[in-house]
């Protein structure tokens, strides 16, 4: 299922962009309507080359200005954070 893609960080997958090809292809959704939700600077720039719909970053610092340059939409510290209203756009 879904769930062991996102289990399987054990070298399965190339990079976390491979893993989120797989997971949209899984669902049998365009990657281009999926929400990535990551906190490296890697896996951010994966999902932005792959043609995310969306990405939200999370960290621990202060603005985040950092991911959002990478093409995060959204930058949160936690899930408290999260906005479901970004799940309509």
């Amino acid at each position: 299922g879904l769930g062991d893609v996102y289990k399987r960080q054990d070298g399965t997958y190339a990079d976390k962009g491979e893993m989120h090809l797989e997971a949209a292809r899984r669902l049998n959704v365009p990657f281009s309507e999926c929400m990535v939700i990551e906190d490296s600077v890697a896996a951010i720039t994966l999902a932005k080359r792959n043609g995310a719909g969306q990405i939200v970053a999370v960290g621990e610092k202060a603005d985040g200005s950092d991911l959002i340059q990478l093409g995060a939409a959204h930058y949160i510290h936690d899930f408290t954070e999260f906005d479901y209203a970004w799940l309509e756009n």
